[in-house]
């Protein structure tokens, strides 16, 4: 119209529909390739990350620490754990002391051993690598027979000495029952037993998990084990 206002065109409505679009956003279908790649990313980082670990804290043996585990019925992250602070898996370790292999056994305590075993002591033995495990094994549950099924005085003992762990039960300064101990007075076995509880839960978690340990001792090796206390 000539001189009059001039309307705008009216919108199509395929036009509306585009504008209505742009302004209400749809959720977006999940990108399921990307997610899974994301997945399998963080699964590799994982197992990175327990591959170094096991770099950290390796194990030797495992096989036969499994077996005497088993046998004289320790928790096998103790064991591994034992090893490891005493000779770090190294089964010529000789200390000063003359304590030799893996478990680090004074020829005095492997006869000792061997008597309450009833097998015959032949020194030469227990430089052998299973020998060494087996008689160390055995005596570490031994130590956790006697004081008091307490598997932080056997380690404490095997350390420090089943006489001075006995003293230290007796005394009021070191424990408050007679049963644990709250403090060791050797400053040698006190971090002897924080390796032995760092190493402990690394090997479980790295080696262990799945294992069943219990604390139950063999009816079998009872009264061997009272023998000469």
């Amino acid at each position: 119209m000539i001189g009059g206002a001039i309307r705008p065109p009216r919108a199509s409505s395929d036009a509306k529909t585009t504008r209505f679009s742009a302004r209400v956003q749809f959720p977006r279908r999940y990108n399921f390739p990307r997610l899974f790649l994301i997945l399998m990313t963080l699964i590799l980082l994982l197992s990175s990350c327990k591959a170094l670990e096991k770099s950290l804290y390796p194990i030797k043996y495992e096989e036969e620490i499994r077996f005497y585990a088993k046998l004289y019925e320790i928790p096998p992250e103790l064991l591994a754990a034992v090893i490891r602070t005493e000779s770090n898996f190294n089964p010529q370790a000789v200390s000063s002391a003359g304590a030799v292999g893996l478990m680090q056994l004074l020829p005095s305590t492997a006869e000792e051993i061997a008597l309450r075993m009833g097998e015959e002591y032949n020194l030469d033995a227990i430089a052998e690598l299973e020998t060494n495990i087996k008689y160390g094994a055995f005596y570490l549950s031994y130590l956790y027979r006697v004081l008091g099924n307490d598997w932080n005085n056997a380690c404490a003992a095997y350390n420090g000495g089943i006489g001075n762990v006995k003293e230290w039960l007796d005394d009021k300064r070191y424990s408050d029952d007679g049963v644990s101990l709250k403090e060791i007075p050797f400053s040698e076995t006190r971090n002897y037993l924080n390796r032995i509880e760092k190493y402990s839960e690394k090997y479980k978690e790295l080696y262990f998990t799945d294992e069943e340990t219990g604390n139950r001792r063999q009816e079998s090796g009872d009264e061997g084990l009272e023998r000469g206390d």
